[in-house]
């Protein structure tokens, strides 16, 4: 089975503009459920934030919350976040996951066009039979 096959495409993809702001990211990635909402700069993949970016983030700024939100998302996150094709199988998918310690990673074409997104759930979901 291949990275396409189970990747969430469409609308199921979490995305926002560069531009927009932090608020917007957190609307997005509430909406999509899956901890992660990736940065466009039109249709290529500009950046990754993750929950944990937006924790660390909180965590380490000084400025007012009402000030925070409005934080532009090219700000926040990774701007080179790990990637994978859609041709990759599920095996090199878990490999990548294991190796960098995340749980969730674009998947992109090769101009860095966003196909998709995999999350390590449904990765483990497609790998493990269920009983």
């Amino acid at each position: 089975m291949l990275i396409k096959e189970i990747m969430a495409t469409g609308t199921e993809r979490p995305m926002v503009n560069e531009d927009d702001c932090l608020r917007d990211v957190l609307d997005e990635m509430n909406r999509k459920g899956l901890g992660a909402v990736c940065v466009m700069c039109g249709e290529f993949l500009a950046g990754l934030v993750t929950d944990g970016d937006i924790r660390r983030l909180i965590l380490s700024t000084q400025k007012p919350l009402p000030h925070l939100f409005m934080t532009p998302a090219r700000e926040v996150g990774s701007k080179a976040p790990k990637k994978i094709r859609p041709e990759a199988t599920l095996q090199e998918g878990l490999a990548m996951f294991e190796k960098y310690q995340c749980w969730v990673l674009p998947v992109i074409d090769g101009s860095n066009r966003l196909l998709g997104l995999v999350h390590l759930h449904r990765l483990l979901k497609a790998l493990i039979p269920s009983t």
